[in-house]
């Protein structure tokens, strides 16, 4: 199935590892031949502007399944 990153914004990313609840994709990093490399989470899963922190990169290769609703991740496989 295909989805747009509107659709992706919406899914709630989760790890399989230890079930922690990451947060929604804010962006995608995309290389010079269109290939996503990976995903970025805003800190807490919250987007604050101006907040302290790094946004978390889930490199799409970590990415196990997406469903109607969450993305799931191995961060630690």
């Amino acid at each position: 199935m295909n989805y747009t990153f509107r659709e992706l914004r919406k899914k709630e990313i989760i790890d399989l590892c230890d079930g922690a609840r990451l947060g929604f994709a804010e962006d995608l990093v995309i290389d010079g031949c269109g290939n996503i490399l990976c995903v970025t989470v805003p800190p807490s899963g919250f987007h604050f502007p101006f907040g302290k922190g790094e946004c978390l990169q889930i490199p799409w290769k970590n990415i196990q399944r997406i469903t109607t609703e969450t993305i799931w991740v191995k961060l630690n496989p």
